[in-house]
């Protein structure tokens, strides 16, 4: 079909390496204005599809693509085809190439996100194919897929393409309880002490019920017993249980509180506390972990938990709700 000058299949042989298909299109762009009939644009497509073959053949296609992707706008005539090859071949750079393109638009649009139509087509497909190839997508880019879609198609599908509708549901389902929540993780732990009569705060944790509803959950060394107390994040029920568990020693080891702690994380990384529980090391020093949740993505803030002073700060995965305590 090439040969007889079908546009559709000159492009077509420009997304994988061909010395034949090179030639052809060599010879046909050489050709008079006008031939080879039946396609009139047959020329001018084998002169665009030249360079890309000429580029895999010289072995110069990924710098090229590279920068097509960070500097080329969405009509320029080999924006699209760099886009479709790199999102087929993946190469280990396109990732960050990628991130670097979406926030240089955002940097040129701040409200990129907020509506479709004016800002260019290469936001949706720059961040679609960012999606599709596993690269980290944050809430509000997220929400912008399920909104205006890709191409300004605001399907289900383009959601469920890129395997990111579990994501979706789960840190919007957070956010909203987090809106309607009466209290904060660190309010968890004063309420759960004073439930408890008296203790130490050892652990605390915000989360989704089983039925998408929020839920936290505290727990408190007493005596040689640990207390785990519940509440509801819209109303003011509770419930409580004693367990076996003996968490004395970990609480005398305490010098900080777990309130402390979250102050101290907050400060480190944005975001809301969702988890913070306290732990002896290999060492036998306490030690505070708290989680942050922010744009359906978690970090982990390691508080030392005699000093108060942060030890260390690590991504912590995507938000995943659970069903209980």
């Amino acid at each position: 079909m090439a040969r007889e000058g079908d546009e559709v299949a000159i492009e077509l042989c420009s997304f994988q390496p061909d010395p034949e298909a090179l030639d052809l299109c060599r010879k046909i762009a050489d050709s008079p204005p006008g031939q080879p009939g039946p396609w009139p644009g047959a020329r001018d497509c084998a002169q665009e599809t030249a360079p890309r073959l000429e580029a895999f053949a010289q072995g110069t296609w990924e710098a090229w693509i590279q920068k097509l992707l960070i500097e080329a706008s969405w009509d320029h005539r080999h924006f699209h085809w760099a886009l479709e090859v790199a999102q087929a071949r993946r190469p280990g750079w396109l990732l960050k190439t990628l991130r670097a393109r979406l926030t240089s638009e955002y940097r040129k649009r701040p409200d990129a996100l907020d509506h479709t139509g004016g800002n260019g087509p290469e936001v949706d497909w720059v961040l679609f194919t960012l999606a599709d190839c596993g690269g980290g997508i944050d809430e509000r880019e997220l929400a912008y897929l399920q909104r205006y879609g890709y191409a300004c198609d605001p399907r289900e599908w383009v959601i469920d393409a890129c395997g990111l509708a579990p994501r979706l549901r789960q840190g919007r389902a957070m956010e909203r309880a987090l809106q309607k929540a009466k209290f904060t993780l660190a309010d968890m732990l004063d309420w759960s002490v004073q439930e408890a009569g008296r203790g130490t705060a050892i652990a605390a944790k915000m989360t989704l019920d089983l039925h998408g509803s929020g839920r936290a959950y505290g727990w408190v060394a007493k005596d040689r017993a640990t207390l785990v107390l519940d509440r509801s994040f819209d109303t003011w029920g509770s419930g409580r249980g004693p367990t076996p568990s003996d968490q004395s020693e970990l609480a005398e080891a305490l010098k900080i509180s777990l309130k402390s702690a979250i102050e101290t994380a907050l400060r480190r990384e944005r975001g809301v506390a969702l988890e913070v529980r306290a732990y002896m090391t290999g060492d036998q020093t306490p030690e505070i972990e708290v989680r942050i949740f922010w744009a359906g993505q978690m970090r982990i803030v390691t508080v030392d938990g005699v000093r108060g002073v942060v030890r260390d700060s690590r991504d912590g995965g995507e938000f995943r709700w659970w069903g209980g305590p």
